[in-house]
């Protein structure tokens, strides 16, 4: 039955006349984050290039959608014209929280049904999948559109599998099932049958960019093809031309408030420096956005264990900062700290970098393959060792911390937004 409807659907999609626009399925895209400087610089460059081509939006139905938001985050204008805002009623089953249990399947099956609900609203030439729901590819190339999609990270990847198969206990992989045989057993079974899905689904884009070396590698392997490196954009411009001398003891933290960017670590660790270094003063800045009930309820906890380890005088939490507040706490501060495993890229960090900051990154994925090198900051996985490399960079030399300062800031010009609008635009061809 199920099946039938299916195809009546699609079947009426494609009787339907096809709009010689492009399309964005970005649901959250007012969220702020690394994700949607990619999104609007995209779509920034696609204004440029194709002035009068119509634009579509595919966004949740209570998305923010006054463009003058995005200059005041991200320093980006647009122009209102030739942009048109799809509300879909179906987001919310895109929502993690609807599947606690089985959820890359719920999340994956939801936004294919988001994906029908989109194309039924206006069915475009080319969809830009720019979120990472590869299950809606098949829909959007069954309906007669060219897939375009920009990876941010890979849904299921081989450190995922390790992670189940050691039964290491991570965000992502519950405790209960970390202690238990069967249950593990269980999941790397879903897993593997999931990463042989996504897999062929995979391969319906036509055309695919992938943002760090890291994820080039997963994404190459599990899709069977050979995707387009395009680091994302960063506002390295306007950060570069911040003064690098006077700056402040202040380490400071640019992530949204998800659990993958273990900002408890950075609270460890700076609370393991202090105790270690008493005679250096110096203060700890977690800047970030809030979205919803879950990332307010992560800053409470947050707030919680600041109070736990007695660090009210020395941390502060900025919440919903403006592109103008984020750009003054760059200026003055001197480390840039980052700490999810395995992330993807870290744009954060290559903003540290151009504003003058010295990066103190977590060891591994794309900020170890692509961005920090000896010379440029410092790599760490545990609250030890980022305590030590807080004490070695607040007791440099002026000399030697110019000479690091100077080195990120050259190496961040390589991940300008002009170099990633160019060549966005060089690999890419619209009628």
């Amino acid at each position: 039955m199920l099946g039938w409807i299916f195809a009546v659907l699609v079947a009426w999609i494609l009787l339907n006349t096809k709009t010689n626009s492009v399309a964005f399925f970005h649901p959250k895209c007012d969220g702020n984050g690394g994700g949607e400087r990619v999104l609007w610089t995209m779509i920034h460059a696609l204004q440029q290039k194709y002035p009068q081509k119509r634009i579509l939006i595919y966004c949740w139905y209570h998305c923010n959608t006054n463009l003058s938001n995005i200059e005041k985050h991200f320093g980006i204008s647009l122009k209102s014209a030739n942009i048109e805002f799809i509300r879909l009623w179906s987001y919310k089953l895109l929502e993690p929280d609807l599947y606690p249990r089985l959820t890359l399947i719920g999340q994956s099956t939801g936004s294919l049904l988001t994906a029908m609900e989109a194309i039924l609203r206006s069915r475009p030439t080319i969809v830009f999948e720019t979120v990472g729901y590869a299950f809606t590819y098949p829909l959007f190339r069954l309906c007669g559109a060219q897939v375009i999609a920009y990876v941010h990270y890979p849904t299921i990847s081989t450190d995922m599998l390790h992670t189940v198969k050691n039964r290491t206990s991570q965000f992502n992989n519950d405790q209960v099932i970390a202690k238990s045989k069967i249950l593990s057993q269980f999941k790397l079974f879903y897993y593997q049958l999931f990463a042989v899905i996504y897999g062929l689904v995979g391969t319906c884009a036509s055309l695919v960019y992938v943002n760090s070396s890291w994820t080039k590698g997963h994404i190459d392997s599990l899709w069977r093809g050979k995707s387009h490196l395009l680091y994302p954009p960063c506002d390295t411009k306007t950060l570069s031309t911040f003064d690098l001398g006077n700056r402040l003891n202040v380490v400071v933290s640019v992530a949204q408030f998800r659990p993958e960017k273990n900002h408890i670590l950075q609270l460890d660790a700076f609370a393991l420096f202090l105790s270690k270094n008493k005679s250096l003063d110096a203060k700890l800045m977690l800047i970030g956005s809030v979205r919803n009930e879950n990332d307010r309820a992560i800053v409470q906890k947050l707030e919680e264990h600041v109070i736990k380890l007695g660090l009210q005088e020395h941390v502060e939490i900025v919440q919903n900062a403006s592109y103008e507040q984020l750009q003054h706490y760059l200026s003055v501060s001197l480390v840039g700290i980052h700490t999810m495993l395995n992330e993807h890229f870290g744009i954060s960090i290559i903003e540290y970098m151009a504003a003058g900051l010295i990066p103190l990154a977590h060891d591994s994925g794309g900020p170890k393959a692509d961005i920090v090198k000896e010379e440029l900051g410092f790599l760490a996985s545990d609250k030890e060792t980022i305590a030590e490399h807080l004490k070695t960079i607040f007791t440099m030399s002026d000399r030697e911390r110019i000479e690091m300062q100077d080195n990120a800031r050259e190496s961040a010009k390589r991940f300008s937004a002009e170099s990633f609008e160019a060549s966005f635009l060089s690999t890419l061809s619209i009628n």
